[in-house]
Parts: structure tokens; C-alpha cells; sequence
């Protein structure tokens, strides 16, 4: 069984202690980040790198400047209009970068069995 993992973000009003698994995506916002979980959205003073970093051992992918998303919830690999990840999630697409692709690509296929 896998041991959940939970992660404490900044807030304005203190931390909030949240379960990695509940995160779709987080999205660049200047200096700040916004974490999407599945019913909330959170708003963090951190920037999307630092984020990143403190996701590291996760599931989680880089795929754009301004997006990582939670791998565990990728329900497909678009090639059309550039490029994009469909989430498992209200039909949210989150998009890949030209330059990400090629490493956005490997990433899944090494985390997942593609045929």
C-alpha cells in the first residue's frame, strides 16, 4: 500500500497541511503559486521553482513554465495545438511547452507502461 504523503504550504493565515495526492497541478502567478487540488484552489507566496523543488520524489512533472502537474492524475498525452496533458479532473488541460516535450514525454513513459 502506498504511504500517503502531505505537504505544508504557506498561507496568509498560517500552513495548511494538504495530502500530495489531492493536487492536480500548481500554476505560476508572478512570485507566487497557486496549488489546484481537487476542491480547493490555494494561494502560496512562493514561486513555482520552489515549489517544484519541494515536490521532488513525487510524481510530479514540469511542463511548461508556469505548470507542474501531478502525473497520478494525467488520463492523456495530446499532440495537437502544441501539445497538452488532459487531467482526470473536469476535462482540464494543462499545456507542454515546445521545449518540455521531448523531456515531458520520457518522464511519463518512464512512469507509466506505455505500449
Amino acid at each position: 500500500m502506498k504511504k500517503k504523503k502531505k505537504i505544508g504550504l504557506p498561507t496568509m493565515y498560517g500552513s495548511k497541511i494538504i495530502d500530495t495526492d489531492d493536487i492536480l497541478f500548481v500554476q505560476a502567478d508572478g512570485s507566487y503559486s497557486v496549488v489546484h487540488c481537487t476542491s480547493e484552489k490555494i494561494m502560496i507566496s512562493k514561486n513555482l521553482n520552489y515549489v517544484e523543488g519541494r515536490l521532488d520524489g513525487s510524481n510530479f512533472i514540469k511542463t511548461h513554465r508556469s505548470f507542474v502537474v501531478n502525473a497520478d492524475r494525467v488520463i492523456a498525452l495530446h499532440r495537437d495545438l502544441g501539445g497538452y496533458l488532459l487531467l482526470d479532473t473536469d476535462g482540464i488541460s494543462i499545456p507542454i511547452s515546445a521545449s518540455r516535450k521531448l523531456e515531458v514525454k520520457e518522464q511519463l513513459r518512464l512512469m507509466f507502461n506505455f505500449i
